[in-house]
């Protein structure tokens, strides 16, 4: 887990139910979690972003019982973004089309559909931004 370390130093500084999220795939490594006291829930947005029936075998308890990273299969083609691009614009760009590329997927399951694992990073970049600018547009108070 990327916040299991600050989890548990946050822990004895606050009363509230403590949430960690990123990066637990298995069932063993969320139980330990779980039964240390460092945390009381468990997020795992992206894997059912992507594969929502695959936390069956966690739900039972298998001991088996893994969730998918297809995080480390996605990437925006270096190429999306033209040949000028530096290293560092590049990498905040593609991360802003992998965040994208997961919040698309859960806005598709929101409105009933299968999750989109054809969905390139560059598309969902432009599809999320698009999402956003609509958002803002319906919640923006006439001025």
């Amino acid at each position: 887990s990327y916040f299991l370390d600050f989890a548990e130093r946050v822990r004895p500084l606050v009363k509230m139910p403590l949430m960690i999220t990123g990066g637990m795939r298995g069932l063993a490594g969320m139980n330990g979690a779980l039964a240390s006291g460092a945390c009381e829930v468990i997020g795992i947005g992206r894997p059912i972003a992507y594969a929502p029936d695959d936390c069956g075998p966690l739900l039972l308890n298998a001991p088996d019982g893994t969730l998918p990273a297809i995080e480390r299969q996605l990437a925006m083609a270096r190429e999306a973004l033209g040949p000028e691009i530096d290293d560092k614009t590049f990498k905040t760009v593609e991360s802003f089309g992998l965040l994208g590329w997961f919040c698309l997927q859960l806005i598709r399951l929101g409105d009933g559909l299968e999750p989109d694992p054809g969905l390139s990073v560059f598309d969902a970049l432009i599809g999320y931004e698009k999402n956003e600018t609509e958002a803002l547009r319906r919640w923006a108070r006439p001025g």
